[in-house]
């Protein structure tokens, strides 16, 4: 196997069953590139429900890279490019999210190797739930109750609040439910 870098043959020459020649100085120069990798990451580990994640492919070699990755349990998504790294967004479903690289990658130079087992992992949390509910008639100079339920999220909770007769607004927070 030739070492990484340039690298020359010659030929000096060549002996058949009867003749031999010498002098024929036929030279080839090699160039030996190293092979290729591919490693794939997020910058947007976790992230809220209909937000883009934001995964990168980092790749040593020659460009222009091409290969392929996907989400664990689905089809594969080609690539070819020329950027390095190689930046691109989705839109992942709720839950926790595995993307890998599948095959391999394959340079510019047409080098090609398996790619990285790396994983790059998008946790999409569901947004929060609110509701309003209360008593819908109340009488002058008695307090009025409203409960806010909130049947999906994480506590502590935080929420804004508008009476549309008066104008008025407010602001709730840290509002932890069963506490207190």
């Amino acid at each position: 196997k030739p070492a990484l870098g340039a690298t020359g043959y010659v030929l000096l020459s060549v002996t058949d069953n009867f003749c031999s020649r010498t002098a024929l100085n036929d030279t080839v120069f090699v160039q030996v590139n190293p092979l290729p990798t591919a490693i794939i990451s997020t910058t947007t580990p976790s992230i809220c429900q209909g937000t883009q994640a934001t995964l990168n492919i980092n790749f040593t070699g020659t460009a222009n890279f091409s290969g392929s990755w996907q989400l664990q349990g689905g089809g594969s998504t080609n690539f070819n490019t020329a950027s390095n790294p190689y930046t691109f967004n989705l839109n992942p479903a709720v839950g926790n999210n595995i993307y890998q690289l599948v095959g391999q990658v394959t340079d510019g130079n047409g080098c090609k190797q398996n790619v990285n087992a790396a994983t790059a992992a998008v946790n999409v949390i569901q947004l929060p739930v609110a509701s309003l509910s209360g008593n819908d008639t109340a009488c002058v100079g008695s307090a009025i109750q409203l409960n806010v339920n909130f049947p999906q999220g994480t506590a502590p909770y935080t929420f804004y609040y508008h009476n549309i007769t008066t104008g008025t607004a407010g602001t709730a927070t840290n509002v932890n439910p069963g506490a207190g």
